[in-house]
């Protein structure tokens, strides 16, 4: 069973996103300031599933520089594409660290496969130009969608915040480079095949590409906001346990005096 990507948006462009994060990093209060841009927005989409579901112009793989198969994400695009691709990597002579090489996708939905090979650990400009190349290597071929698994955040061991920081930025840095970048893709879909991921790039992609025009007096009102919630769903609960614990005690006295009509039970231990 294949899966389609869909996205809408509709929001007037030309306005700006602005927001400090207030989480620790390498980069302290490190700033994400991108303008709206509906047109780049329109083109992102993130899914759940497995890479090798969607039927796509191309799929990226992240393989090792053999190119030839291995665990994870790159054994389950060889094993679903067939010996074929195996056999067409072989004559790809491997493929260094951020790099991308293409080939067929024989029996996968998607008809391409692109295969790009991540950074270990770190190495932020390697990851970088593993979305990047991907995306040129896409623009030479005619391949206007494309799913990105996550790249090098699985045995490779590169955080999963950064990296979806990264791929987004990169995806951004290309489109917006040229007008020709920007028309050669139609979609990119992030597959998000655990729900970690998912959560990462639904707190990323509002900062990167926006939507909507957010002020930080807006990011307060909305907490403020949550806060309330919070206090008037704890205050709730509260009531509703004290209405069970009246209505226990009474199930109990009840059942104290019937107990004196009901017959000796022994116990045996």
């Amino acid at each position: 069973m294949t899966k389609r990507a869909t996205y809408t948006a509709a929001v007037e462009a030309g306005t700006t996103w602005s927001f400090a994060r207030g989480e620790s990093s390498k980069k302290k209060n490190e700033k994400l300031d991108y303008t709206v841009d509906i047109e780049l927005s329109d083109k992102l989409s993130v899914m759940d599933g497995s890479v090798t579901e969607f039927e796509l112009d191309a799929i990226v793989n992240a393989a090792n520089q053999s190119c030839m198969g291995g665990g994870g994400v790159d054994g389950a695009i060889h094993s679903a594409a067939g010996r074929l691709l195996r056999r067409e990597c072989a004559k790809l002579n491997g493929c260094n660290r951020g790099e991308a090489k293409i080939t067929k996708g024989y029996n996968l939905p998607a008809k391409y496969v692109i295969h790009t090979v991540g950074p270990i650990s770190g190495g932020s400009k390697t990851l970088h130009n593993c979305y990047y190349n991907s995306l040129s290597v896409a623009k030479k071929n005619g391949v206007r969608t494309l799913g990105f698994c996550m790249i090098s955040t699985g045995v490779f061991g590169f955080p999963l915040s950064s990296a979806t920081k990264i791929s987004l930025k990169a995806c951004r840095t290309f489109l917006e480079e040229s007008k020709e970048n920007r028309d050669a893709i139609d979609r990119i879909v992030f597959v998000c095949y655990l729900r970690s991921e998912k959560v990462m790039y639904q707190k990323y992609l509002k900062y990167i590409f926006p939507i909507v025009t957010v002020t930080k007096e807006a990011v307060a009102e909305i907490k403020k906001q949550e806060l309330e919630a919070q206090a008037k769903s704890r205050s709730d609960s509260d009531d509703n346990d004290k209405d069970s614990d009246k209505d226990s005690d009474k199930a109990n006295a009840e059942d104290e005096d019937l107990s004196k009509w009901a017959p000796k039970r022994r116990q045996y231990y």
